[in-house]
């Protein structure tokens, strides 16, 4: 539950209520001049295309941004738990995913580097977002000039190709008893 909703610039009704500069609706975006602590669910579903809140920017100028429904974060997510939706239900035109996709995962090869903006230097894991774009484009996104990669959209591509292996895992066991 929210402490206090917001609608508008309080401060200019001269009512008392509002956040002052904390808070402010600049343009019909809602924007955090302070850092934002959530401590219940963010729901982005019912956010029409001209609402957007902003958060106060961080040290390198980036700042998380809410619009249209998603939500960009710029540094990192911590969270105990993370739910996707996936009810059959709410999907259509439900098919296998043809194995044709398994040679164009071969293409797209995982590298190690370091983010530029980070000043620990850490060495990080995964893809170039411009290499799963040649191949898979619905799986980028890009945002404020910046692609991003929906890496869970990766999951079922290595299950299918952990199924494939095993299979033949199995099928040279078979051949081995036979011997």
């Amino acid at each position: 539950m929210p402490i206090r909703s917001f609608s508008g610039d309080a401060r200019k009704r001269g009512d008392g209520e509002g956040f002052g500069s904390d808070i402010e609706n600049i343009g019909g975006e809602i924007v955090f001049n302070v850092p934002i602590l959530c401590l219940d669910d963010i729901d982005c579903k019912n956010m029409k295309s001209s609402n957007r809140i902003r958060g106060a920017p961080d040290s390198n100028g980036e700042q998380v941004i809410m619009s249209n429904g998603n939500i960009s974060i710029p540094n990192q997510i911590t969270a105990e738990n993370i739910v996707l939706t996936s009810d059959e239900k709410m999907k259509y035109q439900i098919k296998d995913l043809p194995e044709t996709h398994l040679k164009i995962l071969q293409d797209i090869l995982p590298k190690q580097f370091k983010f530029k903006n980070d000043q620990k230097g850490e060495i990080h894991f995964g893809f170039m977002a411009q290499d799963i774009e040649k191949k898979f484009p619905q799986m980028v996104l890009e945002v404020n000039n910046v692609k991003r990669v929906n890496y869970i959209e990766m999951i079922p591509l290595l299950v299918l190709k952990y199924r494939q292996l095993e299979n033949k895992l199995r099928q040279l066991e078979e051949n081995q008893i036979k011997k």
